[in-house]
């Protein structure tokens, strides 16, 4: 089902909470925002069927199903539920599983597992206008680019959106500068982003000749594989920094 990011939402059921989802940007791998949209649906599930392991069993096998089970076995009873046909073994385990997890989070020493916290990491936030590559980000806060997509883990490309504002989160100290930088930086620094769709028998390495630039480079601007097989229509972000370089027949482009 594609299902996406720590609380492996489907498209249709992240959309339903609020979860954006574009070429962009993907919000299910947004551990703040998914969480809350997960903490939204768990709400919904248990007022629904007033009991926290159905709302459980529904969050893994959908509403539909566990409302089937209930009305053809005559019980609304994970436990009696869970010895008939109503569910998969996948739902069957996926509660008492959530069981468990909870009580050995409590006392994980009883359990023999040794837990090494860590803090959250510090980050500043910057509002960005329009298409702007990370790696430009990073430079103007003298960082890593792979600081700044560890932040935003819902940017799909090497880039914030294009044609709107964007909450950009950098790293803890960076964001004044970063903000500065961005305000005085010039159009064609900021890179020039064309995208390209890709055409019958195109692979990731003759789209990279096409314009001058690297495979690893398109690869990490659209979050794929190297390796990545390609079908025809897809779309991808082209990231120039000289464009003269590129094709202007054959591609499409945005300018920041």
């Amino acid at each position: 089902a594609k299902a996406k990011g720590v609380w492996q939402f489907i498209a249709a059921t992240g959309k339903r909470f609020g979860l954006a989802q574009d070429w962009w940007v993907d919000e299910r791998s947004d551990p703040e925002k998914a969480t809350r949209a997960a903490a939204q649906y768990l709400k919904q599930l248990h007022e629904m069927f007033d009991d926290w392991n159905l709302a459980l069993a529904a969050y893994n096998a959908g509403e539909g199903k566990v409302l089937r089970g209930i009305n053809r076995y005559g019980s609304s009873d994970f436990w009696e539920l869970a010895r008939t046909r109503a569910f998969k073994r996948e739902t069957k385990n996926y509660v008492p599983m959530i069981h468990a997890a909870i009580v050995v989070a409590k006392s994980p020493e009883r359990y023999g597992f040794t837990v090494d916290t860590q803090a959250a990491p510090a980050f500043d936030t910057v509002t960005v206008d329009g298409a702007v590559d990370l790696r430009a980000v990073a430079e103007c806060g003298e960082s890593e680019v792979g600081d700044i997509r560890e932040l935003n883990p819902e940017l799909r490309r090497l880039a914030t959106p294009a044609k709107r504002t964007f909450t950009l989160k950098v790293p803890g100290g960076t964001g004044d500068a970063i903000a500065a930088c961005l305000a005085t930086l010039p159009a064609e620094k900021r890179v020039t982003f064309r995208t390209h769709v890709i055409a019958r028998g195109e692979t990731l390495s003759s789209v990279a000749r096409l314009y001058g630039t690297r495979v690893k480079d398109i690869a990490e601007a659209n979050g794929l594989s190297p390796q990545r097989r390609l079908s025809k229509g897809t779309e991808l972000i082209i990231p120039v920094r000289n464009p003269e370089r590129a094709a202007p027949s054959a591609v499409r482009q945005t300018r920041t």
